[in-house]
């Protein structure tokens, strides 16, 4: 067993698992306890900055090949997920994590309901300076409003956003728009499921794993 404990000082918790559950899906993970660093030697490690809610997640899934909650999770809490196994290398949840992102906003946008979070999960992708494929999903959704509806849901959305991130934000749409080409009459109104299927495009590669 190693055990992991998470959050800031005076709120931390602690998570005692299986070394070879956690060494399985996470070859950061697996680096950490099998080296002869504190971790090897201690068989525990200290995440300051990790939110102790997101690693619960982290935890069941590798227990039970699911994501807690499901649906119910929330569009930000599953953005934490999915960066937080980019970082400790688990692509099976990033996947099915970014996979619950798609499937939540399609079902905010198809019930007309409003995506709680929506703002802060653009966010939270953008913060890092860096492509991917999360980044990516959002682009091609905000890409969806028609010429006129996208102008106005930009300038309401981008207000008081960190200037470097508005401007990511608006090169990412620009990119994917000059990409894709114009459609005639622009018709972005409605989603079109078609544009964001198959979700594989924003998964990222799960490499095969050597059993024995």
């Amino acid at each position: 067993m190693v055990t992991i404990i998470v959050g800031p000082d005076g709120s931390e918790q602690t998570f005692v698992v299986h070394q070879s559950a956690v060494s399985y899906h996470s070859p950061f993970f697996a680096a950490a306890f099998k080296s002869n660093f504190i971790e090897g030697q201690t068989q525990s490690m200290r995440l300051a900055d990790v939110d102790d809610k997101i690693f619960g997640l982290l935890v069941h899934w590798i227990y039970t090949g699911e994501i807690e909650g499901g649906h119910c999770v929330g569009l930000v809490p599953a953005g934490k997920l999915w960066l937080l196994v980019d970082w400790c290398m688990i692509p099976e949840l990033q996947n099915a994590a970014i996979l619950l992102i798609r499937d939540t906003i399609f079902t905010g946008v198809v019930t007309k309901t409003t995506l709680v979070g929506f703002r802060d999960l653009i966010f939270l992708a953008y913060k890092f300076e860096i492509q991917s494929p999360l980044r990516k999903l959002l682009a091609d959704f905000m890409s969806l409003n028609s010429a006129q509806s996208l102008r106005k849901f930009l300038e309401k959305f981008l207000e008081g956003l960190d200037a470097r991130i508005a401007v990511d934000i608006a090169t990412d749409i620009a990119v994917l728009l000059r990409t894709e080409g114009q459609k005639s009459n622009h018709q972005r109104g409605a989603i079109s499921i078609q544009r964001l299927v198959p979700i594989q495009q924003y998964y990222v590669n799960v490499p095969e794993r050597n059993e024995s």
